[in-house]
């Protein structure tokens, strides 16, 4: 390749020192840390979500878009649009996860004890492939409660969030999933934002990495791969882009202590090495991985590892409770009741107790400050 060649005089030099004042200019424009909905993520992203690429890896079937799904959710909710190219799932697949992840919520309320019994077995693909009005009186009860207590709060939830999917009309053009696309598409919402959502930052999300095509002719999988990274880490829009990316599957096995909280992670920089160099251009790199131990029990332990932070510390790890058949994740609160010196007992007597739940969530906060939903 032939490097450009740059004129003689043409190039103008300016001192470092000249960023100094503008680091002390008041109208500066700060970019904001936004909220995941998981205090313990935010802690150990130092705030929050930045701006740049930040890249969050797992095997498949992990739960990795529904985690996104559900932070989506929480940016939506809080007034902050959200772009989401899902090149995977249907929006109608969308939809069913969060009215099964709100109904859940909903019936986790110790009040909504005979409600609980009356849903037992939906999942989303009930809310996709049932009709849950139905002809029955258990069918009534159940689709007036969802249009009363759950269609409001999705309905809010969702209020924010836009979805692109492959097929999608652009005027003459048909969204194929390529990496100028989505550079277009980005840099058409941004200006949207300013005048629909009051100049709110937006949220990017692209899921997922591998499936996005780029522009290059006959190029191998890894080729691809870099070729879109560095699109998108070109892209400079000074908002935070989050990246689904999948491991390379030799990372999947490795060492594991009898307790999933205190598990050698096995994730790695190296689970990434098929992914180009994805390492290189992300601000953010987490490696997500079920660390439960058993293929039977729920909910699921997922371990969230940092292994990377361009401006924070890495090698750190929060521990996430997945409800798979729910769609929902929270936060492990056991591992703070357990460093407030309760037995495995005393902690499952209080989930089982309703009547404690107050106590219990109480209890949780004083120690973490986090907010935990029971199952």
């Amino acid at each position: 390749m032939k490097d450009n060649h740059i004129k003689k005089n043409t190039v103008q030099f300016e001192k470092i020192r000249s960023g100094v004042s503008e680091f002390f200019d008041e109208k500066r424009q700060l970019p904001r840390l936004i909220k995941t909905g998981f205090n313990t993520l935010d802690e150990m992203l130092g705030g929050g979500l930045a701006s740049g690429l930040n890249v969050l890896g797992a095997k498949p079937g992990s739960g990795k878009t529904s985690l996104v799904l559900q932070m989506a959710e929480h940016f939506s909710s809080r007034g902050v649009p959200v772009l989401y190219f899902s090149l995977e799932m249907s929006r109608n697949q969308i939809n069913a996860k969060s009215l099964n992840r709100n109904l859940w919520r909903e019936l986790s309320k110790p009040e909504m004890k005979k409600e609980r019994k009356l849903f037992s077995g939906i999942t989303s693909r009930d809310f996709i492939f049932r009709d849950l009005r139905g002809d029955g009186e258990n069918d009534r009860k159940r689709f007036e409660f969802l249009d009363e207590h759950v269609r409001k709060t999705a309905e809010h939830n969702l209020a924010c969030l836009y979805v692109i999917e492959p097929g999608r009309n652009f005027e003459n053009a048909v969204f194929k999933g390529s990496v100028s696309e989505i550079k277009g598409i980005i840099k058409n919402f941004i200006p949207f934002c300013k005048e629909h959502h009051r100049n709110r930052q937006p949220v990017v999300i692209i899921d997922y990495l591998q499936i996005v095509s780029s522009n290059k002719e006959y190029a191998t999988e890894r080729q691809n791969v870099d070729a879109v990274i560095h699109e998108l880490f070109e892209l400079k829009t000074n908002i935070p882009i989050i990246l689904i990316s999948s491991l390379n599957r030799s990372s999947y096995t490795g060492e594991k202590k009898d307790d999933a909280l205190s598990v050698v992670n096995t994730v790695n920089m190296g689970s990434f090495k098929e992914s180009g160099n994805i390492e290189f251009s992300a601000e953010v790199l987490i490696g997500m991985q079920d660390v439960t131990g058993d293929d039977t029990t729920e909910p699921r332990k997922i371990s969230l590892k940092l292994l990377k932070h361009r401006y924070g510390q890495p090698n750190r790890e929060v521990i996430l409770e997945y409800d798979r058949q729910h769609d929902l994740f929270t936060e492990g609160a056991e591992r703070y009741l357990d460093a407030m010196g309760m037995s495995e007992q005393e902690i499952a007597q209080l989930k089982e107790d309703e009547l404690l739940h107050e106590q219990f969530r109480k209890a949780v906060g004083k120690m973490s400050k986090i907010r935990w939903e029971p199952k």
